[in-house]
């Protein structure tokens, strides 16, 4: 790999290299930047050239990125957003005059709690704003926020957080045991002993072994699993009808409480804690429209919960 000169690269090569990230194709990266194929089959090749590595190969699939190049697209579209960001004066946000479209990722346990009092919120103060919610979860947040297919993650705080992506954390949640009303398990101080002793739902949106599993593992014992299902969702009603346990995020499942018939208790080993918070892309930091939807999101969650510990995070609303 040469050195490369700044005053060598062209902006335009920046923009025609990113494009074909996005696109995985020369014909359609032309498309977006109203040029020729040829216009920008030649500026990839002096980018090439400036920079000593193919970028691309091409394959039946399409344009396949290089190792280096898949390693600098993250920091090459966050600093063509900087330019652009830099370039283009802000006007303050009024969300009652906005037309547009929002996309946040969240599960459907946040979707559950967070979705009426957000959408009667907006209907309210920003009637022109759809808000579109892409089921995400933490662990696979990082790609659709680099690539713009959403805007926020509400959730859990995503593992091994890259540089070009915040995370505020909001409020800690801890996880709870729950089942039926009248379950003979819940009558008492839920043990243990009671607790394996039980058949239990999973909730597991990948089919592997979760938190609970790995924190049973450290005790040297294991539970009983009679259900696993994908979505937090299914397992209200399934509790309902039977005598299995499920070990869910204490918020949801008092919400679910409310409206099923069931009864929660404390999980009787350590689970340990789970930040809840709001995660995007450096280059949204002086995005007024997502600056006012992470405002209005904090209040929400913040307003209707009794955190065992609140952030202050200044991030939160820079």
């Amino acid at each position: 790999m040469r050195e490369v000169r700044l005053s060598s690269i062209d902006l335009n090569l920046l923009l025609v290299f990113d494009a074909i990230m996005i696109h995985a194709s020369v014909s359609a990266a032309a498309d977006q930047l109203h040029r020729t194929q040829s216009a920008v089959s030649h500026a990839l090749a002096r980018l090439r050239t400036i920079i000593g590595d193919p970028l691309f190969v091409r394959t039946p699939g399409g344009m396949v990125p290089t190792a280096y190049a898949s390693a600098i697209a993250p920091r090459i579209r966050s600093a063509l957003f900087e330019i652009q960001d830099a370039l283009v004066p802000q006007e303050a946000f009024d969300p009652a005059r906005y037309r547009g479209t929002i996309a946040a990722g969240m599960t459907d346990y946040m979707a559950y709690l967070l979705l009426p009092d957000l959408a009667a919120r907006l209907a309210q103060a920003a009637p022109g704003l759809t808000l579109d919610v892409v089921p995400c979860f933490a662990r696979a947040c990082a790609a659709p926020l680099d690539d713009d297919r959403i805007a926020l993650f509400v959730g859990n705080a995503p593992p091994d957080l890259p540089p070009w992506l915040v995370s505020a954390p909001l409020y800690q949640e801890r996880q709870v045991c729950v089942a039926r009303c009248g379950h003979p398990a819940m009558a008492g101080n839920l043990s243990v002993d009671i607790f394996l002793a039980q058949r239990h739902v999973d909730v597991s949106p990948w089919g592997d072994a979760g938190y609970v599993e790995a924190a049973l593992a450290g005790l040297g014992v294991e539970r009983q699993l009679a259900v696993t299902v994908g979505s937090f969702l299914a397992v209200a009603p399934v509790l309902e009808r039977t005598d299995l346990l499920a070990v869910l995020p204490e918020r949801l499942a008092r919400r679910m409480a409310q409206s099923h018939a069931l009864a929660v208790a404390l999980v009787p080993f350590d689970l340990g804690i789970s930040p809840i918070g709001l995660t995007w892309h450096r280059r949204l930091d002086r995005d007024l429209r997502i600056t006012w939807l992470r405002e209005e999101i904090a209040a929400i969650l913040l307003a209707d919960h009794d955190p065992l510990a609140r952030s202050t995070d200044p991030s939160l609303t820079r």
